[in-house]
Order: structure tokens, then C-alpha cells, then sequence
């Protein structure tokens, strides 16, 4: 009788803000999976039905890593970062292109993207692109870093 009384106890409460970012981010993961083919690796060209153009994709910022740590989409794609961890960031393309938080650095870290916030760029033109994070790494591809292959 007691852990049924428990069991009634925990269903009553609500799910905490990680649970829910958790739980939204596992969704997205599964229908995007689910939704879309991926590339043949043999082949390396893309499936018409796997194209990314005008919609908006995740990448997680997690404690000291982006995943993926290369993302290849269609122009006019949007990709949005949610910090899942509790480590500060930033998502600052190299060049200068975009950058979420302009003033977010390791020693000045209460201006930087934390753990319920979220950054978004449409990508317009193809190319590469490096972006990192101003705590956890440096424009040059050391430390926190990734790339997005626009196509």
C-alpha cells in the first residue's frame, strides 16, 4: 500500500523545467528521425525527401559540447540551440556572422544562453560555417566548437 500511495504522490506533481526541456527535445529528436531519411553513406548525396530548406532544426548545447558537431542543411533553413546543461554559452559563428550573446564571456558569464534559453539563425547562403562558444571555446576551433555545411 505504500509505494501505491507514492506512486499517487508523484503523478500529482508537476514535471520540473529539465524534465520538460528533456522531454520536448527527445520529441523533436524522434520526429525528425522518423519524418526524414538520412543521407546514404555510400552514395553521399542526399534524398530529395530528406531536404531541410524553410524549416528549423535543433542542435543541443550541452555542458561543454554542441551536438551535432557537424550539421548539414539547406539554405533557408533555420537552426535553433537549446542549452540543456547548467554550464553558461554562447553560439558565436567565427567570422562574426551571428552570435547569441555579443557580451557573454568565461568571466562575465550571467550575459551568456543558460539551461530554458534559446538561439535561432536562418542560414540564407551555402557554406560552411564554425561557430563555438565564448566560454568553452575560441574562434580559431579550439575547444567548444562546431560546423554547419550549408548546402
Amino acid at each position: 500500500m505504500k509505494n501505491h500511495m507514492l506512486a499517487s504522490i508523484e503523478r500529482r506533481m508537476p514535471p520540473s523545467p529539465r524534465e520538460v526541456m528533456a522531454t520536448l527535445l527527445l520529441g523533436v529528436s524522434l520526429l525528425g528521425a522518423c519524418s526524414a531519411p538520412s543521407e546514404t553513406p555510400s552514395s553521399g548525396k542526399s534524398d530529395p525527401a530528406s531536404r531541410t530548406e524553410g524549416r528549423t532544426v535543433g542542435a543541443e548545447v550541452i555542458d561543454t559540447a554542441f551536438r551535432p558537431t557537424r550539421l548539414e542543411i539547406d539554405a533557408g533553413t533555420t537552426v535553433r540551440w537549446a542549452p540543456t546543461g547548467k554550464q553558461p554559452h554562447s553560439v558565436t559563428e567565427a567570422e562574426g556572422l551571428f552570435d547569441s550573446n555579443p557580451e557573454c564571456k568565461a568571466i562575465s558569464s550571467g550575459r551568456c544562453l543558460g539551461e530554458g534559453d534559446e538561439f535561432s539563425y536562418r542560414f540564407e547562403k551555402t557554406g560552411t560555417y564554425t561557430y563555438y562558444c565564448r566560454v568553452h571555446g575560441l574562434p580559431d576551433g579550439t575547444g567548444m566548437v562546431a560546423t554547419i555545411i550549408v548546402r
